[in-house]
């Protein structure tokens, strides 16, 4: 089979929809599936949709696909949050329980984001990602974390991940920018082989939320730093 890497675009959303859920439905045992119905297509497809609708045309994400050259299908995908402002945000614990798809288990889902947005303001330098700068392109800005990376599972073990990294890291690194993720414990190898380091991580007793058996899920939380020689911040990006 070939593989291409390609921008992802608004049109996109319905099969990266559909590649989410096969993704995510197929790994019981994951934080993921018991935060969100994902035994539910028929309510997680459609709510996931929209949201990556507003994703992929907003200004703020860079997000990029792997698509099966023989087929046409996207197989793989990527989304990079890029630099902005925090003003203005709408955070999780703000949104209405009405906002979240039916089942969800929106308790985990606002602790979760809690401790993450926590660990999150330890690790990141606001200096370097969080500022509001202005170059050329949204793809000069440097990223500050990666979103989310998946693979379909008929595709999986064929490079496809290591292909979406290294296009967007190519952007981080011309920028010099640093890479913030948290990380799949299946994830982590591949994540280490590219260049982050665990800084961090993230423990949920699922039992406490309900989940029948009960586990405790461990998320690494990672950095990635693309000038081993001291990041220069903002400043140094305009020079």
């Amino acid at each position: 089979m070939a593989y291409a890497v390609l921008p992802a675009t608004p049109g996109d959303a319905p099969e990266l929809a559909a590649l989410s859920q096969a993704v995510w439905a197929s790994d019981p045992n994951s934080i993921v599936y018991h935060t969100w119905p994902m035994a539910n297509p028929a309510v997680m497809v459609p709510w996931r949709q929209a949201r990556l609708e507003e994703s992929l045309r907003g200004d703020h994400n860079w997000h990029s696909k792997v698509v099966d050259t023989t087929t046409g299908a996207i197989v793989a995908y990527a989304s990079w949050q890029l630099p902005r402002p925090s003003q203005g945000k709408t955070w999780v614990a703000d949104r209405p329980d009405s906002f979240w798809p039916l089942g969800a288990n929106i308790r985990l889902i606002k602790d979760s984001y809690a401790a993450r947005n926590a660990v999150f303001k330890k690790l990141v330098d606001p200096e370097m990602d969080y500022g509001e700068i202005f170059l050329e392109s949204p793809a000069d800005l440097g990223f500050r974390a990666l979103r989310v990376i998946i693979t379909h599972p008929d595709h999986q073990r064929r490079g496809l991940g290591s292909m979406l990294l290294r296009d967007g890291l190519a952007k981080v690194d011309a920028a010099k920018g640093r890479v913030y993720l948290e990380a799949s414990s299946a994830g982590q190898g591949l994540y280490l082989k590219h260049g982050w380091e665990v800084k961090d991580q993230l423990e949920f007793d699922l039992k406490s939320y309900g989940v029948e058996p009960g586990s405790v899920e461990t998320v690494p939380c990672m950095m990635r730093l693309s000038n081993p020689g001291g990041h220069r911040g903002i400043e140094g990006w305009l020079r």
